[in-house]
């Protein structure tokens, strides 16, 4: 009782807390209950389960910095304890912190790993379980931070598959890991499905269930990779999509239907089409069974089928769709007043912030009337939530062959934008958007352009925030800023009437310790939509991104070399009296080394495309000795794509500008240019910089053949 009710004081309370600083008071008294040993019903409420409750609680709803300072503190000495239990209660603590603080964490996580790396070789199972409990988290949050070190953990997490005392967890972690990874996993990829497939023949069906999901995983990471994989994994996964009975064996058969639906995904059509048919009627089986969790897994199969084979998938419609129907119709118990009461009195039971698939028992205190002791079936709820997501997307891949269920979709989908549950509210509305893009997509309409004065295709004329807060008020922040640049990009320069509203509110966050990045990344976001709207703020917005520049958070200055070279780029105030001061900060971004974070090396990429852009507006006041050897050393461009247009459209104008320049760099710009050309690598050029580039070489070809060919372009010309 005492730490459910510590539980709702953090989270009603949390000012009084927060002004208390109680933070450190109350983590010192909940880690020593966390050390306690945890039943086996993992659906038991134990004290150290709510005692991580609790920490949870209140890395979610405190503001970083006084929640993780303290916590780390006691993990370190936790974690050199020779009682096992503490050294349990250090992983446990620091796992279900990183939600909350993943920000504030990220820029010290390289002097962290040595307590996850500890805590996974731990003597004791009950810490080394804990540890892969943790790092499940970390990879949820701080994506990029542990893909980066792939070559210790990888090894490390498939060690601990072995071990029947770490077996499950380890394969959680597995499974969270190469949800994360890209090509990097290509390397580990025969070790990895041969301790798996080992797995899906040895181990108990609980295992078996997360082993499946690891699969899956692997497959989204590898994409294509997987081909020589495939047709052992679904001869081996097609038995679990038979099973009968209720719990483990029908978790397992959900699994494996999510599975081979990203099997499909990774392979392709050519490949998987002799297995649709049986599949097919295997997830109509699944359908038809008396569980929710079936039929959300058959139904997320439906559309990954739709996805994949896209008009084809048409035959199934007149099978699919009814089933789709059905599951929007089902009521949940419970008149719909009765409901909606209980929901006002208890909005958080019916969020999405929890994908419990039990039993919500709502009895409100106060009242005994029969009538409100209601139970209201989540798993009924999540299912049209799957439902109504899956209409939009079999809708966008099938087109006009969805049309004679059009109607009756819609009507199905606008009847749910009021349901009590806000995932089905969403997924409705997300649907129906969906719904409009595809029927438009199919009228042939005129292009669209931006700008506040629109006319519909009928020419139809129509009538203070604290700088330290809790990480999650930070997502309304960042969601907000999205919304802002939707709204400038869908205005156009017309968005200026209002720009000047928006910039003190965006710039006050550009100061704010926990949203500097989102902030920045809003400017040039809004920058890029607004276009020659932006002349008239070319002097406060190119203060603000120059001083974040020097930010010592990397990914503030990445996003301010975007911001920096898109208001050059679009302004039509002449910035060149800046241009040293910008460059000498820009030259910062370069230095870049192989080990060097995710952000510092998209900040190069950034730092190029700006560079790249102040030369295509004034190249005669950069002294390009000096610039071009340092721009075209980050050359090719290794993580966003998106600044090769800038940084090509500067090569050609220079080409044109000043040959006898560039030919100085030729020996650089070949190997580039070949990177860019690849067929491995299609999505680096955009056409039209693509087609620039291919007449550009053919140029070069009649001065310098020997080159060109050297540099394996001679077929490009």
């Amino acid at each position: 009782m005492a730490l459910n009710a510590l539980n709702w004081t953090i989270k009603y309370k949390k000012s009084k807390i927060q002004s208390l600083n109680m933070a450190k008071a109350i983590l010192e008294m909940l880690l020593p209950i966390g050390s306690e040993a945890d039943p086996e019903d993992n659906d038991e409420d134990s004290p150290s389960r709510l005692a991580f409750r609790a920490v949870d609680a209140l890395a979610t709803v405190l503001p970083p910095q006084q929640v993780f300072p303290p916590l780390h503190q006691l993990v370190t000495q936790y974690m050199q304890s020779p009682d096992p239990g503490l050294r349990k209660a250090a992983m446990m603590a620091f796992g279900v912190t990183v939600e909350g603080c993943s920000e504030y964490i990220r820029p010290h996580m390289k002097s962290l790993w040595p307590l996850i790396d500890s805590g996974l070789t731990d003597p004791e199972a009950v810490v080394r379980k804990a540890a892969c409990i943790a790092f499940a988290c970390i990879c949820e949050w701080l994506e990029e931070e542990c893909a980066e070190r792939h070559s210790v953990l990888l090894p490390a997490i498939l060690r601990l598959t072995d071990d029947d005392g770490t077996q499950q967890a380890a394969c959680t972690a597995l499974d969270a890991y190469l949800e994360i990874l890209d090509v990097e996993i290509h390397q580990y990829l025969p070790t990895i499905m041969n301790q798996l497939t080992k797995l899906l023949s040895t181990a108990p069906i609980p295992v078996k269930s997360v082993v499946t999901g690891a699969i899956g995983s692997a497959a989204h990471a590898s994409k294509v990779a997987f081909t020589p994989y495939f047709e052992e994994t679904i001869r081996r996964l097609q038995p679990f999509l038979t099973l009968e009975k209720e719990g483990e064996e029908q978790d397992l058969r959900g699994i494996a239907t999510d599975a081979i639906g990203t099997l499909a995904e990774a392979v392709g059509r050519e490949k998987f089409a002799p297995y649709v048919p049986n599949l097919m009627e295997a997830a109509f089986d699944g359908a038809r069974k008396g569980s929710a969790r079936l039929r959300e897994c058959s139904y997320i199969f439906f559309g990954v089928m739709a996805k994949v084979f896209g008009e084809d998938f048409a035959p199934y419609l007149e099978h699919v769709m009814p089933m789709l129907l059905e599951s929007l119709k089902q009521t949940e118990g419970g008149g719909d007043d009765t409901i909606d009461q209980i929901v006002k009195q208890n909005p958080d039971a019916f969020s999405t912030g929890d994908a419990s698939q039990e039993i919500i028992d709502i009895t409100p205190e106060a009242d005994n009337d029969p009538a409100t002791a209601i139970s209201v079936n989540s798993a009924i709820a999540i299912e049209k939530e799957i439902a109504a997501d899956t209409m939009g997307t079999i809708f966008s891949h099938t087109r006009n062959h969805f049309l004679p269920w059009l109607e009756q979709c819609t009507i199905a989908l606008i009847d749910q934008l009021n349901h009590y549950y806000e995932g089905i509210r969403k997924s409705a509305l997300i649907s129906l958007f969906q719904f409009l893009r595809s029927f438009h997509g199919l009228s042939n309409s005129p292009l669209w352009e931006p700008g506040a004065n629109l006319q519909d295709p009928d020419a139809d004329e129509d009538d203070e925030p604290l700088e330290e807060q809790a990480e999650f008020d930070s997502v309304l922040i960042s969601a907000t800023g999205d919304l802002v640049s939707a709204l400038a990009t869908v205005l156009g320069q017309d968005f200026a009437q209002v720009f000047g509203t928006f910039l003190p509110l965006i710039a006050k966050y550009t100061r704010s310790n926990t949203d500097r990045a989102s902030a920045t990344g809003t400017l040039g976001e809004v920058i890029t939509g607004m276009k020659g709207g932006i002349t008239a703020f070319t002097e406060p917005v190119l203060k603000i991104t120059t001083s974040l520049l020097a930010d010592a958070d990397p990914e503030v200055r990445s996003n301010a070399a975007f911001a920096t070279g898109v208001l050059i780029e679009n302004s039509d105030t002449d910035v060149s009296p800046h241009y040293g001061e910008i460059l000498q900060r820009l030259s910062t971004l370069f230095s870049v080394q192989s080990d060097s974070s995710q952000s510092e090396k998209h900040g190069r990429d950034n730092a190029a495309g700006a560079v790249s852009r102040m030369i295509i507006k004034n190249s005669a006041v950069i002294p390009l000795d000096q610039v071009l050897p340092v721009l075209y050393g980050a050359l090719p461009l290794q993580n966003d794509f998106l600044e090769n247009a800038p940084v090509y459209r500067a090569i050609f104008h220079l080409f044109r500008t000043s040959p006898p320049v560039m030919m100085n760099y030729l020996n650089v710009l070949l190997p580039a240019f070949a990177t860019a050309l690849s067929p491995d690598t299609p999505d680096q050029l955009t056409p039209d910089v693509r087609a620039e580039l291919v007449e550009l070489i053919r140029h070069l070809q009649q001065q310098v053949p020997d080159q060109i060919a050297a540099a394996g372009l001679a077929g490009v010309a």
